[in-house]
């Protein structure tokens, strides 16, 4: 998972550098229902450990969900990926604000 500025994505889009990776380590998944994930932060990138550890955090809670209050967080995250003209990081931003 690849975290970057919104502004370095509205400049570059897919080419946009990231100041946080995560990667999701799944072996451990269906024995032990357990995905480890291991983060780099980018220096110089304006982003510290902490602020990457509370992006994750973030990134958690708001995928953990119940089925039903995912519903339309999926609806907004996948309006985003298709560059749907009637995605609102507005919407998105008061769902993201439940979480916190």
């Amino acid at each position: 998972m690849l975290f970057t500025h919104l502004a370095e994505y509205k400049l570059r889009g897919e080419f946009s550098s990231p100041h946080t990776t995560v990667t999701f380590h799944q072996e451990l998944a269906e024995p032990k229902g357990l995905v480890l994930g291991q983060g780099t932060v980018v220096e110089g990138q304006g982003v510290g450990v902490d602020e990457a550890k509370w992006l994750l955090m973030c990134l958690q809670k708001f995928y953990g969900l119940q089925a039903e209050e995912r519903v339309e967080r999926k609806k907004l995250l996948e309006q985003f990926s298709r560059g749907d003209g009637g995605f609102k990081v507005e919407e998105l931003l008061e769902e993201a604000e439940k979480i916190v």
